[in-house]
């Protein structure tokens, strides 16, 4: 049936930028909600792979033999998560004497004064590097001053370095032994064989696979199953909330096909691309809706796409149909966007 289009408006309005912005917000905690189920259901898939848990376990043995991390319970916990013992400290400073604190982070976990501790870990996993160590820390703690004043000497007798008891061991463990094992104790953990690789190996697994596919499914559901599910204007749960719309550039209801187009352009050149580019397109793309024309974000300028409030009408999907739709309710129907 040829249809006069002169005849037939829907007077179309654009919807509130306040119902678009909490529209968009509903939408991306149900995506984060979406997202946190895939990346937990995934990780667990990945915990239990041969190859994960063969690398977890060189990290898990490094962490425990190292001096460095303690489980993330405590000292004498039984967590089988490792935390940087200077990390912990921080956390629990009050929980421990000054005294108890410093000769920790000197003799039990550096292994100055000891046959255990980090720098004899060091010498037992790369003897040249753990020797560089060593001689880093001595020069390092030769060079401590406070108020101008040296806290370590080296002693004549026993020809080892010593400390000055001047009751400064909360001020030397926290701006002194803290930093150092945060900065360069756990950069000789590279020189651990295995350690940077298993390291590599986990990040990879997260970066490639648990981010990544979790992502993608959640923007599937959230932005184009939840929208085909709703056909007529394309709806996520937000814009269903907020009676918003999509339609063309006739203001007719998207195609499932044009739907997936701009879906496509959403996924890779905002949400992926944003990714890598520190969120660069997003930004971009929800500034348009304040300063284009017609208020379009990125995917929606390209496609020629426009949102509407339907709380006063309906979208359709063809010009026919309008054509029912007043002969049905036997008055005119007014088709504009304004």
């Amino acid at each position: 049936m040829e249809v006069n289009r002169a005849k037939y408006s829907i007077e179309y309005e654009r919807p509130q930028t306040s119902k678009r912005i909490f529209s968009a917000l509903l939408d991306f905690l149900i995506f984060c909600l979406i997202f946190l189920i895939f990346f937990i259901i995934s990780d667990q898939i990945a915990k239990v792979t041969p190859g994960y848990q063969e690398n977890d376990l060189i990290i898990e043995n490094v962490h425990q033999n190292s001096c460095i991390y303690v489980p993330e319970d405590g000292p004498t916990g039984k967590s089988r998560q490792y935390e940087l013992i200077s990390d912990y400290y921080e956390t629990n400073f009050d929980q421990y004497t000054s005294y108890y604190v410093l000769s920790t982070l000197t003799d039990s976990i550096l292994g100055t004064n000891s046959n255990d501790g980090f720098i004899n870990f060091m010498l037992e996993e790369n003897y040249e590097k753990g020797l560089e160590l060593k001689e880093d820390f001595n020069e390092f703690r030769l060079n401590i001053k406070i108020d101008g004043k040296e806290v370590y000497y080296i002693d004549e007798t026993t020809n080892q370095i010593s400390y000055m008891p001047k009751g400064n061991y909360e001020t030397v463990a926290k701006e002194f032994f803290i930093p150092y094992i945060n900065e360069t104790c756990r950069a000789y953990l590279s020189y651990v064989n295995g350690y940077n690789d298993a390291m590599l190996f986990l990040t990879r697994i997260i970066v490639i696979i648990e981010i990544p596919i979790p992502l993608i499914l959640s923007c599937f559901i959230t932005y184009l199953f939840i929208p085909l599910i709703f056909n007529k204007g394309k709806k996520t749960i937000g814009k269903l909330v907020f009676k918003i719309g999509v339609v063309n550039k006739n203001l007719l209801n998207v195609s499932n096909k044009q739907y997936f187009l701009r879906f496509l352009i959403f996924l890779f050149l905002e949400v992926i691309l944003s990714i890598f580019t520190f969120l660069i397109p997003i930004i971009i793309s929800f500034n348009m809706i304040f300063f284009t024309k017609n208020k379009q974000c990125l995917h929606d300028y390209i496609m020629h796409f426009q949102l509407v409030d339907t709380s006063m009408y309906k979208i359709y999907n063809s010009l026919d149909e309008i054509v029912l739709d007043e002969i049905n309710s036997k008055k005119g129907v007014d088709f504009r966007l304004r």
